[in-house]
């Protein structure tokens, strides 16, 4: 049917996403019980935990296209505020191209945004690349968005998040801030001010950083 999304491979599976969400956010079980709750959806920490398994546990529980598309509706009201009225109903087809139009409206990302934390994870995409993925299915410059996009965009935030102790201890010394300034090339091995100021850019869309931090190497 004409405009019909297709449904995503199981390559990168909805419990993929679901996990990698959950520990890119630190979220916690009981917390995401209370996301599905603003999608107005109930479900017990038993379940969070099943989903959350790996594949081979026998205790793994197969996350339904339903399942994720009300947590990830929840997900936008918990990042976003709830909207009055009725919620969305989750869908019962999904694909990559609907999980980060969901995501990129949950973390109220722009163009520039994304482009910045592909260039992160070394991943090249340009805008006109970016902004097909969001237009409708019926769109002639519709693109179907691969795994290999979908999942460079959910680990750029894994890797920000596993080098922040790092990252915010360079940044808040005397002496890094002297290197920085004089955008040093050797800040580190294989860090330069370029990539600090992005690495920094783009954890302020994922957690909240120190104002100064961000004033400090961001708007300059």
């Amino acid at each position: 049917m004409l405009g019909l999304p297709k449904t995503r491979d199981t390559i990168l599976t909805n419990n993929d996403i679901f996990r990698r969400i959950r520990y890119t956010f630190d979220l916690k079980d009981s917390t995401i019980v209370d996301i599905f709750a603003l999608a107005e959806v109930s479900v017990a920490q038993e379940q969070v935990t099943a989903w959350l398994k790996k594949d081979d546990d026998d205790a793994f529980v197969t996350m339904k296209n339903r399942e994720l598309a009300a947590f990830l509706n929840g997900f936008i009201s918990f990042k976003r505020g709830k909207r009055e009225g009725p919620q969305p109903v989750p869908e019962s087809q999904l694909n990559n191209n609907m999980v980060f139009q969901k995501l990129r409206i949950a973390l109220n990302l722009k163009a520039d945004d994304i482009l910045a934390a592909f260039e992160l994870a070394g991943f090249n995409l340009s805008n006109h690349e970016l902004s097909a993925f969001f237009r409708k299915p019926s769109h002639k410059n519709y693109r179907e968005c691969k795994d290999q996009v979908l999942r460079n965009f959910c680990s750029v935030s894994s890797y920000s998040c596993g080098q922040i102790r790092l990252l915010l201890a360079q940044a808040l010394s005397p002496e890094f801030i002297t290197l920085a300034s004089a955008r040093s090339k050797e800040l580190e091995p294989s860090l330069n001010f370029q990539l600090l100021r992005h690495t920094i850019a783009t954890l302020n869309l994922f957690i909240e950083l120190p104002p100064l931090l961000v004033a400090a190497f961001i708007k300059r």
